[in-house]
């Protein structure tokens, strides 16, 4: 659930809604940012789901298969296009997505 939740507030540009879901790591909120200033849609494959059931937590790769810039053309994404997230709860006992 929370995967499909991070995959329609990144297409969508709903910085808010990225926020309260995730937990960034460095410059990840930066990227968020210059990634929405940059490009007017985009769109996400999600590969790779995992549950590990012992640890409670769940890992899946993300890469940005498709961009449209500002100026509404096709953009071929890079490498930066393609990461991991996980998913896991805070010390608060939430559920959150790190990437």
């Amino acid at each position: 659930e929370m995967i499909g939740s991070f995959k329609q507030a990144l297409e969508s540009r709903e910085q808010g809604g990225l926020e309260k879901m995730s937990e960034f790591q460095s410059n990840r909120r930066e990227f968020v940012g210059q990634l929405f200033s940059n490009y007017q849609s985009l769109k996400l494959q999600i590969t790779n789901v995992r549950v590990i059931g012992k640890k409670k937590t769940g890992m899946a790769d993300i890469k940005i298969t498709k961009l449209i810039n500002i100026q509404g053309l096709p953009v071929q994404p890079g490498a930066w296009s393609q990461f991991e997230i996980e998913i896991k709860q805070n010390k608060a006992r939430q559920w959150k997505i790190y990437w």
